[in-house]
Parts: structure tokens; sequence; C-alpha cells
């Protein structure tokens, strides 16, 4: 032991404490990079299933006057004009 690495000399810590610091950030960082990827695919997979689940409730009539609508107002800043 000394004032620098409180821990006793062995095998796993004979590295400088820089290079170790270096080694957890990078496992860290790299764990974490992996699990937001895993969330950001689960949360797409279960956006893309809800979707599916909303679009079964309209009918070819309600989509194809939706369609008209937004054919008939582009721009919604024209639309709240319209309503105001």
């Amino acid at each position: 032991m000394n004032e620098n690495n409180p821990l006793p000399p062995t095998e796993h810590n004979s590295i400088p404490p820089s290079t170790i610091d270096q080694e957890v950030y990078n496992s860290i960082r790299l764990a974490l990079t992996k699990a937001q990827a895993s969330v950001v695919v689960a949360i797409n997979s279960t956006m893309v299933e809800i979707y599916w689940e909303i679009g079964k409730g309209f009918t070819e009539v309600s989509l194809r006057n939706m369609r008209q609508f937004y054919a008939a107002f582009p721009i919604r800043s024209t639309l709240r004009s319209e309503l105001s």
C-alpha cells in the first residue's frame, strides 16, 4: 500500500490507477450504450404495435375523410385562422 493507491499490490491492481480508471469508465460507458440501444429497440417495437392497434380502428371512409381534410388545409396556420 502507498498514499496514492490504498490497495495492497496484487495481480489485478498492478496496472497504474489511471489505466484502471479508464478501463472501468470504458466498460461502464459500453454497458450504458448497449442498454440504451436495447431500450430504443423495445420502445420502437412497442410504438409500432400500438400504431397497428390504433390503425385497426379506422375505416376506409374515415381515412378518406382525413385525407380530404388535410388536402384542404395543408398548412396548420391556415387551419388555425379558419377556425378562429
